[in-house]
């Protein structure tokens, strides 16, 4: 039998994931220090990207930050709230009780 190389970037040896590795509490810990502290915003950014969550929406969440950053539009609940209702996104977001 041909011994073909792994794909989708498996490691030969090494089970295959059915589910990526995931910290959802740790995501949520970030939200909120961005929405505490906006200056976290861009060292979140350094490191990770929108399309990086496991929750969609907490990807999405960083991106309506990102957009309210680069609008120099300061980052609270309010603003956050705001700007993901404008986009139609608050819902699918988890809506109010979630960005709040």
């Amino acid at each position: 039998m041909e011994r073909r190389p792994p794909t989708n970037g498996q490691h030969e040896g090494l089970p295959r994931l059915e589910v990526p590795p995931s910290d959802i509490e740790s995501e949520c810990a970030l939200l909120g220090s961005i929405i505490l502290d906006a200056t976290v915003l861009d060292e979140a950014c350094e490191m990770v990207r929108p399309e990086d969550f496991y929750r969609p929406a907490n990807g999405s969440i960083v991106a309506a930050c990102v957009a309210l950053r680069d609008a120099r539009t300061q980052i609270t609940y309010l603003s956050l709230r705001d700007a993901l209702e404008a986009s139609g996104q608050l819902a699918q977001c988890g809506g109010v009780e979630y960005v709040s």
